[in-house]
Order: C-alpha cells, then sequence, then structure tokens
C-alpha cells in the first residue's frame, strides 16, 4: 500500500469529520438566525393558487411555510456538505501523502496535516470571500468562518493520525538504505 492510497485513506476519514463539523455549524447556525431567516422567507411565500385556474371547486394548492423551506434546506446543505467531504477529503489526503515529505523533517505528522488542513482552508476561504453575501449580515459570515477553521483544524489532526496509524510517511529500513547507497 502506497504512500497515495493511504493519504486517501486517511483524507476520506479527515472527510467525514470535516463534514460532520461542518453540518453541524450550518444547523446551529441556521438555529440561532431562525427568527430572521423566517421574516426573510415568509414575505416571498405566495398566497394559496387554484389547483387547475377556472375551476376554484378543485381546491387550492398549499405553499410550503418558511419553517419547511428552511428545513429542506438545511437537508440540502448537510447532504451537499458530506458529498464534498467524501470527495474532497480523499484528493487532499493524497496531495498531503504527496506533499507532506516537503515539510521539516523534525516536525510532527500531526503538525504538518494540521497546518495543511488549515492552509487548504484559508485558501478555500480566500477564494470564497469576495462571492458570498448573505442576507444575515457579516457575523453569521464570521461564525461560519469561524466553523469552517475549525473544521479544517480537527480534520487536519484527524487526516494525521489515520495517514500515521496507517503507516504513511515512514520510511522503511531498505528504503533508508538506498537512500544512503544513492547518497
Amino acid at each position: 500500500m502506497g504512500d497515495g492510497s493511504k493519504g486517501i485513506f486517511a483524507g476520506l476519514l479527515s472527510g467525514i469529520v470535516w463534514a460532520f463539523i461542518v453540518a453541524t455549524g450550518v444547523a446551529v447556525i441556521v438555529s440561532v438566525y431562525h427568527d430572521r431567516l423566517v421574516a426573510l422567507i415568509q414575505p416571498r411565500i405566495p398566497p394559496p393558487q387554484p389547483i387547475l385556474p377556472g375551476f376554484p371547486e378543485l381546491g387550492y394548492t398549499t405553499p410550503p411555510t418558511a419553517d419547511q423551506l428552511i428545513q429542506t434546506a438545511v437537508g440540502m446543505a448537510v447532504s451537499w456538505i458530506f458529498f464534498l467531504g467524501l470527495i474532497v477529503g480523499p484528493v487532499l489526503g493524497f496531495v498531503f501523502s504527496w506533499l507532506e515529505k516537503s515539510f521539516p523533517r523534525n516536525m510532527n505528522i500531526l503538525a504538518r496535516s494540521t497546518i495543511f488542513g488549515i492552509v487548504a482552508d484559508l485558501l478555500y476561504a480566500l477564494a470564497q470571500f469576495p462571492q458570498q453575501s448573505t442576507p444575515l449580515g457579516d457575523e453569521a459570515r464570521v461564525y461560519g468562518l469561524a466553523i469552517s477553521f475549525l473544521a479544517a483544524a480537527v480534520a487536519g489532526l484527524v487526516l494525521g493520525f489515520a495517514y500515521k496509524r496507517v503507516g504513511g510517511g515512514v520510511i522503511d529500513q531498505h528504503q533508508l538504505a538506498e537512500y544512503q547507497v544513492a547518497k
């Protein structure tokens, strides 16, 4: 099992942990700003409409409530977050397995992976920051960035722990002997 496949496995585990933390953070932010979200959504919900125009005796549609729309949006967001974690986690794990050799050798694998996770999150935040706009204001954005930063740090720790546990980044004796002979 090469370091790349070990990184993919460790990345899968860290992606699941990242997704769990970010999904929990989204749910917390939505619950904190629930009243403001309802106030933003409720005026945009159309009134009941006839099922078939010209035949009011057939009944009227029942539009969803603001709470139902919020629950649906949170469910879709959580599903997307877990999908993203299952796809991006292994990719970042593979990238980490490739890049971890360029970190200083006296640095602990957990420190390397945590730095890698935080830097990856900062790059993502910088790429997304100008595009984000939220009617909830800058406070909600700061909470979201803080949760993302926390999730990246914890996922980085999990990445390093799992990578080390499956034997990634360890130099075997025969590889060390080959390295010394090549020198």
